[in-house]
């Protein structure tokens, strides 16, 4: 009988441990799954915030204000094709290129691949009238028709069909 006993014993003594590993590894793979969780987590959010730094919120725009852009080609050095790249990252007005910091010229610089251009050619001084309803030079001739490379309408070659 005392056999018995120490035997019952012994198995409860055995499945009170195995019980207690299993509950410790179940505790230590959920404080694994946590920590990955978090990694994963932490990861993401400097993911976002890299790419938040990467592109300004200049360009945040999903489209024009009220449905429509401003003429960008109206500003000397913006021919139709830029003022297409520039569309595609988001710029549609004046008042966005007047505002932009060195840092949003550079981003932008970059994505156009004409480097200094935008500063050689007053990108934003010239914006900055045009966004108030002034003119220049240049965007009076643009607005007479006279600029072939701002129109921003496709033409055809003469004899074509």
């Amino acid at each position: 009988a005392a056999a018995e006993k120490a035997a019952a014993e012994k198995a409860a003594a055995e499945k009170a441990a195995a019980e207690k590993a299993a509950a410790e590894k179940a505790a230590a793979e959920k404080a694994a799954a946590e920590k990955a969780a978090a990694e994963k987590a932490a990861a993401e959010k400097a993911a976002a915030e890299k790419a938040a730094a990467e592109k300004p919120q200049a360009y945040g725009l999903s489209g024009p204000i009220g449905g429509k852009a401003d003429n960008l080609t109206r500003i000397k050095g913006i021919g139709s094709k830029i003022n297409g790249i520039l569309n595609d990252l988001g710029i549609y007005h004046f008042k966005q290129i007047a505002n932009w910091t060195e840092k949003e010229i550079e981003w932008v610089d970059e994505r156009l691949k004409f480097k200094g251009r935008i500063e050689r050619e007053d990108w934003v001084g010239q914006a900055r009238l045009l966004a108030e309803g002034k003119e220049t030079e240049f965007s009076r001739r643009v607005d007479k028709g006279e600029v072939a490379t701002s129109h921003t309408h496709t033409t055809k070659a003469p004899g074509k069909k």
